[in-house]
């Protein structure tokens, strides 16, 4: 089927599995390190204008079975957090782990988090989101345009009564649709080829008993950022 822009494509359904504990949650994050003391009135108005576009958005489910879910408006107000207790310098990767692991929830509306904390050498901001709601792409997407160089994606509403009811069930004939193309597809295409069973890293005796998702960081300067744009 064509993609819609409201409904779960297969990473989006992959990622809200895991969200609803079927492995760990994903969330990417970016964060901007200030030389200075932050503006909470800044971080206010750019949380503001996250929340009128595509990241403020909620997870819901079909109504219909093979209907795939779908996003639409969240209803939660924006979540800021300023924090005005000080953390040093060394202790900065530490916080971004623990703000990154609290309180995301798509299914909630909650998909995304901005969070300000002064450090021993000035400030850290942070944008949290679910990967579920935004990639990397779609989170850079959505930074750019809260800051004024583009308009704002507003998410699709959600139909209602029975137009909801008729949207699911025509969304859920083009899954079967394509469920048939497949199963047509697949004969005589022979046996797939043997695959070893992957084993949950969790049953891993060798590793501790409470695993956490692996962090990646990547630490960019600004300056070097903005010229590596501008050279396209």
């Amino acid at each position: 089927m064509a993609a819609r822009p409201d409904r779960f494509e297969f990473a989006d359904d992959m990622f809200m599995r895991r969200h609803r504990g079927a492995g760990a949650p994903v969330v990417n994050q970016f964060a901007w390190r200030l030389p200075g003391a932050y503006d909470p009135d800044a971080v206010r108005e750019f949380g503001a204008a996250l929340s009128l576009g595509a990241l403020h958005r909620r997870a819901t489910r079909a109504t219909l079975p093979f209907a795939r879910g779908r996003w639409a408006p969240s209803p939660a107000p924006a979540a800021i957090e300023l924090h005005e207790d000080p953390i040093g310098d060394d202790e900065i990767i530490d916080w971004m782990t623990r703000d990154a692991a609290a309180g995301i929830d798509p299914a909630a509306g909650t998909a995304w988090r901005l969070a300000a904390v002064p450090t021993d050498s000035g400030a850290l901001v942070s944008l949290t989101a679910a990967h579920a709601a935004a990639d990397g792409a779609a989170l850079v997407d959505a930074i750019v345009r809260a800051a004024g160089q583009g308009e704002a994606v507003t998410p699709i509403p959600l139909p209602r009564g029975r137009a909801l009811i008729a949207d699911d069930l025509r969304d859920a004939a083009g899954q079967a649709r394509a469920i048939r193309q497949w199963a047509r597809d697949r004969r005589g295409a022979g046996p797939e080829p043997f695959r070893t069973p992957l084993t949950p890293v969790t049953d891993d005796p060798e590793l501790p008993g409470t695993w956490v998702t692996p962090v990646a960081v990547a630490e960019l300067a600004t300056a070097e950022l903005e010229a590596l744009v501008e050279g396209g």
